[in-house]
């Protein structure tokens, strides 16, 4: 018998609350939601909130980013299983003048580090997304960029568990066209990682995958994940440590007359699941739950399905 529960929490501390993202504390069976909260006549700031595991609130909401009056945008966050501490990463107009990719630790106690910044290149860097390798303790951020003036690439940069930058900014994918909105997992078994992204290289947008070792080198060429001849946007990711496979989630979107239609589709990046390997993850090498890429002995991309047919109207949120 599965249960499933639903649950609606509504802080009224914001006057908008928006862009959730979720990490696992494993330590402490909790989960920490981070979200972008605008009050009345403030910029919009990132914060934080326990959560327990049936998702029921565990205090008040704390701030992370700095209380500026600058805007803060597109929280992510991950926990590092080994260190016992979280990652947040986003994007931040800190200038007044573009995006900037800015992150900060929190530890399982609340404690917050210092801010760090991640990227300040020209223009803007925007969409950040992060993901932990266990065995080297080392994140790795993501981030659409905007620094070339001609085409959107996407850069990554290494930072210790301690929050020290590792080296420089470093491109993940430049090819022709546009490469953006990325998602990142690490994959334990491994011990590299696997970058997905909306490519418009084909004129359409289209889905491109990378392997990247753990010093960010990059583990073979990109490669089409799905190009099914509409446009496919808004990847997110999954690795399963005893499949030792990746399922990407993505939208796929296309015209019909005045109909926008949008479906829900999946991929599975890796070797094919074999029977009796769907189990709930517990022993989770990776100690991160629902992180990790590609597979051992070579690539399979598999479409695996659909669902959620959402038609449109065109011109309507």
């Amino acid at each position: 018998m599965v249960l499933l529960l639903f649950a609606l929490f509504h802080f009224p501390v914001g006057a908008a609350d928006q862009a959730p993202a979720l990490a696992w504390d494993s330590q402490n069976n909790r989960h920490l939601l981070v979200y972008v909260q605008q009050d009345i006549g403030l910029s919009p700031r990132v914060y934080g909130k326990w959560l327990g595991c049936d998702g029921s609130a565990q205090g008040a909401a704390f701030l992370i980013s700095d209380a500026d009056s600058m805007e803060k945008r597109a929280p992510f966050v991950v926990f590092d299983s080994v260190n016992r501490r979280f990652l947040i990463v986003w994007e931040d107009n800190h200038s007044g003048l573009s995006f900037d990719v800015y992150a900060r630790l929190l530890d399982s106690s609340g404690t917050l580090g210092d801010e760090i910044v991640v990227s300040s290149a020209d223009r803007s860097q925007r969409k950040p997304k992060v993901a932990f390798d266990t065995a080297n303790e080392a994140y790795l951020v993501v981030w659409q960029d905007d620094r070339s003036a001609n085409d959107v690439d996407l850069y990554g940069q290494r930072i210790a568990a301690d929050g020290t930058i590792r080296g420089l900014n470093f491109p993940v994918a430049e090819a022709g066209g546009n490469q953006a909105n990325p998602a990142v997992v690490f994959d334990a078994a491994n011990r590299r990682f696997l970058v997905v992204w909306e490519d418009s290289r084909s004129g359409e947008s289209d889905l491109y995958a990378r392997h990247l070792n753990a010093d960010g080198t990059p583990d073979g060429s990109d490669f089409v994940v799905s190009s099914a001849g509409d446009d496919q946007i808004a990847p997110c990711a999954a690795y399963h440590p005893r499949q030792a496979n990746v399922l990407v989630a993505f939208q796929t979107r296309r015209l019909e007359a005045d109909v926008e239609l949008s479906v829900i589709q999946t991929a599975l990046v890796g070797p094919p699941c074999q029977e009796g390997g769907n189990g709930d993850g517990a022993s989770d090498p990776g100690g991160q739950g629902s992180s990790g890429g590609g597979g051992g002995g070579g690539c399979f991309i598999t479409a695996a399905g659909s669902e959620n047919v959402a038609p449109r109207r065109r011109g309507m949120p």
